[in-house]
């Protein structure tokens, strides 16, 4: 009888840890590590709706790793790749703890940072652009750094849903 209880309980860890590695692969992209968009989303509408019961302000800032493209035909896809996890991690050791960052697609990131006024926030965001600028992301096979540059467009308006305010951050982004 004690064995079986046992047995039971290790199933149903088991099962548990199996349940976790799913929720995990599904809400997390796999090659940088980060959210991913449906798990952007998920936080992101939650993130809004407390910030709206609150008062509070919420900033969408969209990246997007400039002439990306050039990258992979110059150095190919395993550079690409590279690439994209340097970035991530650049993003992710300069984002504060509030902050929610995903990669939505391809070489398009997007970062949510609420409490900040449209001057903080901007400040905040430049600050993120030069330490992506001086970070390299990765070691070309010459041995030299490869470095990248990203463009970033900003929402401070207070929209009803994410979507909204990703479609307006990504026309400033251009």
């Amino acid at each position: 009888l004690v064995e079986e209880f046992y047995s039971r309980v290790a199933d149903c860890l088991k099962t548990l840890d199996l349940f976790q590695k799913v929720h995990h692969a599904a809400t997390t992209d796999f090659l940088t590590g980060l959210p991913n968009r449906r798990n952007f989303f998920e936080r992101g509408e939650k993130l809004l709706e407390s910030e709206r019961k609150h008062k509070s302000s919420v900033g969408c800032t969209l990246i997007d790793i400039d002439y990306f493209k050039k990258i992979n035909d110059t150095y190919g896809h395993d550079i690409g790749d590279q690439a994209l996890q340097g970035f991530s991690n650049t993003l992710s050791k300069n984002a504060s703890e509030i902050e929610i960052i995903a990669r939505l697609a391809g070489e398009e990131f997007c970062i949510l940072t609420p409490g900040l006024d449209q001057k903080s926030l901007f400040d905040r965001i430049e600050s993120l652009r030069h330490a992506v600028e001086k970070s390299p992301v990765t070691i070309l096979p010459d041995g030299s750094p490869l470095h990248i540059t990203a463009s970033f467009g900003i929402c401070t308006e207070p929209k009803n849903d994410l979507d909204e305010m990703i479609k307006i951050a990504d026309k400033n982004l251009y």
